[in-house]
């Protein structure tokens, strides 16, 4: 009977044509079924407000999956993975879901989920500080590196960097974490910087924050993005490639008068994107 149920549960949101997993989540009483019918009225608005071609441009990458499998005529498959009985309890099965099992680049969730930074990602079988079991590793002042996450959690940085990357993705960028070939341009959280690459016409951008909570943009060393120095250098002012890793720079900081980002400033950040994208379309 209903009245049995576990209050908190997670979820998964399935194409029916093959049962692929596309979205995990987390919720109580209907929240599994409403991801469709919000799509269904979102989009609406979209186009009553504007052309088709627009409210296409406006959804999420789950919105568009859902669109595509109404768009042949089925319906998304929604089941529930287990029951809970604490918030807390779900939120650590759906962030260990979304990063380990599925993998959060396999998936179209837009933020990995609550304590993600303390989960393994998916086909990550290296050593990791804050996760692996600690082997007193002292970093050159003699500190141990969790210091800089317990850092980063105090001042409320996970959840500045996730919101931020939500934003960014929404306004329909190409957001990628550091993983595959972005592996060697992860800033470090042990270094104090957590971040995302946005990546616009080849140019590939890193978006960093620190513990305080202010924005920070430099360019990767990509060979992507070097063949645009000649066009990134119209609007911004480049210094020297730096932070070298095997020989090799790995970013290139600028200057650009309209990039003034204060603390927790995200518009400043989306605003200068959006920016660059007008400059290279």
């Amino acid at each position: 009977m209903n009245e049995s149920l576990l209050e908190h549960y997670v979820y998964a949101l399935l194409d029916p044509i093959d049962d692929s997993v596309f979205y995990i989540g987390k919720g109580t009483g209907q929240r599994a079924k409403a991801h469709e019918m919000e799509f269904v009225r979102e989009f609406e608005k979209y186009v009553d407000e504007a052309a088709e071609e627009l409210a296409t441009n406006a959804l999420t990458e789950k919105q568009q999956k859902i669109r595509a499998i109404r768009e042949r005529g089925d319906m998304v498959k929604q089941i529930v993975l287990g029951r809970y009985r604490t918030k807390s309890e779900a939120f650590a099965v759906e962030a260990t879901l979304i990063e380990w099992v599925y993998g959060f680049d396999n998936l179209t969730n837009i933020v990995r989920g609550h304590g993600a930074k303390f989960i393994r990602p998916l086909g990550n079988l290296a050593e990791l500080p804050g996760i692996d079991i600690e082997k007193k590793q002292a970093s050159y002042d003699g500190s141990y590196s969790a210091e800089r996450y317990e850092g980063l959690e105090k001042a409320g940085s996970y959840e500045v960097l996730q919101k931020l990357r939500e934003q960014v993705s929404v306004a329909g960028f190409e957001v990628s974490s550091f993983e595959g070939h972005f592996k060697v341009y992860d800033p470090g959280e042990s270094n104090g910087y957590i971040g995302f690459i946005v990546s616009i016409y080849g140019v590939d951008v890193l978006v960093q924050v620190s513990k305080s909570n202010r924005p920070s943009l430099k360019f990767l060393y990509t060979e992507s993005t070097c063949e645009y120095l000649d066009e990134l250098k119209k609007i911004v002012t480049l210094a020297t490639p730096s932070n070298r890793r095997n020989g090799r720079p790995r970013y290139i900081k600028f200057e650009d008068p309209d990039l003034n980002v204060r603390k927790g400033d995200n518009s400043a950040v989306l605003a200068w994107l959006i920016k660059l994208r007008q400059h290279l379309a």
